[in-house]
């Protein structure tokens, strides 16, 4: 009997072990199936790749190394870039309504409202390119997966394209014939008259009513001297 107890001990204890070690080389394949999620996304905006990709600037350098710790960081920087973003959007979209408003006002004829609509000019080109630039240059996210469809992403990037390509071509041209923005603001319609024009319209009425003024009165003052005449021939005839 304690033989029987001894065998069925050293069974159960060998099973046990047995169980033990394909327990421990179950786990460790599970471990070795696990990867470590990657660092970077797939699909990147050009700038990013050239300063956050995995052989960008800021890794090469070593300003910004690329592991969990420092992407982390990475991504708040990236938040408050993109935060920091819309608000210079909308302020930017104000003042080229602003400058909309002025440039009405300076074709309508008012001359001294020139220099502010210049400075509004500079003020939107700032403006414009800081907030492209906050989300050129912000750091990529973890995940940018393509979305199929069409979304507001996808309009967002369309008409980013299309009016950061217009405001570069107005910047290129803008200085490319220099005279000829001032020859077409000189010789504008006449129909629209400056504040100097009006000016002078003013004074030419003024002295027109004077000149009319001055004709009436002499015209009455011959009149009435004519009457006066007329009234003393009568009166010395009839005397006679």
């Amino acid at each position: 009997m304690p033989k029987l107890l001894l065998i069925i001990a050293i069974a159960v204890g060998v099973h046990t072990l047995s169980f033990a070690q394909e327990g421990e080389d179950l786990f460790m394949l599970f471990d070795e199936s696990i990867e470590a999620p990657p660092l970077l996304p797939e699909r990147m905006v050009f700038t990013q790749r050239i300063f956050w990709g995995e052989k960008g600037i800021f890794r090469a350098t070593g300003v910004a190394p690329l592991n969990m710790e420092q992407r982390q960081k990475e991504l708040k920087v990236r938040r408050v870039m993109l935060t920091t973003h819309q608000v210079l959007g909308y302020a930017t979209l104000a003042a080229m309504v602003a400058q909309g408003v002025i440039g009405g006002k300076l074709y309508n004829g008012d001359d001294s409202l020139y220099s502010l609509h210049k400075t509004m000019g500079d003020v939107v080109n700032i403006g414009y390119f800081t907030t492209a630039g906050m989300s050129l240059f912000a750091p990529p996210p973890l995940i940018n997966k393509k979305v199929r469809g069409f979304s507001s992403i996808k309009a967002h990037k369309i008409l980013a394209t299309v009016h950061f390509s217009a405001m570069v071509a107005t910047n290129i041209y803008k200085d490319k014939q220099p005279g000829r923005h001032t020859d077409s603001w000189e010789s504008r319609p006449t129909d629209k008259p400056t504040q100097a024009d009006r000016h002078t319209d003013r004074q030419t009425d003024r002295h027109a009513h004077r000149h009319t003024d001055k004709a009436r009165h002499t015209d009455r003052q011959r009149h009435t001297d004519r009457q006066t005449h007329v009234r003393y021939r009568q009166t010395h005839m009839h005397t006679n």
